[in-house]
């Protein structure tokens, strides 16, 4: 897998678009869409943000497609960056037990790393 199909993994698993992504990072959404797109080849800067941007994200998965895509144990970046997956406001009792949500997502993810680590 190149980097431009993991930097594009990581776009559709994480954004709601390679904009929403460009924007976190603070690059051009057309030097994100360029990248995955295979017209041009990141740069250290736009690799360098990405790393910061995403703290838990593996620079050994991206750089090179070794190993897993997250550093943590959870499989997972531990805080969100997009406003859109904020933890709802519930204020009244209902079904959604969210942290047990969260946990199953992340037990998922990681099963999924292990079945496709270099993917």
């Amino acid at each position: 897998m190149s980097f431009s199909e993991r930097l594009k993994v990581l776009v559709e698993s994480e954004f709601s678009s390679g904009r929403s992504f460009a924007m976190e990072i603070d690059v051009n959404p057309k030097t994100i869409n360029n990248i995955i797109n295979n017209n041009n080849s990141p740069n250290y800067s736009v690799v360098e943000k990405i790393l910061l941007g995403i703290p838990d994200l593996s620079a050994e998965w991206l750089c090179r497609g070794n190993g897993l895509m997250w550093l943590s144990d959870t499989g997972k970046r531990e805080q969100p960056l997009s406003a859109e997956l904020k933890q709802p406001d519930t204020t009244e009792s209902d079904d959604l037990n969210w942290d047990d949500l969260v946990k199953e997502v992340k037990k998922l993810r990681r099963d999924l790393d292990n079945i496709m680590p270099n993917q």
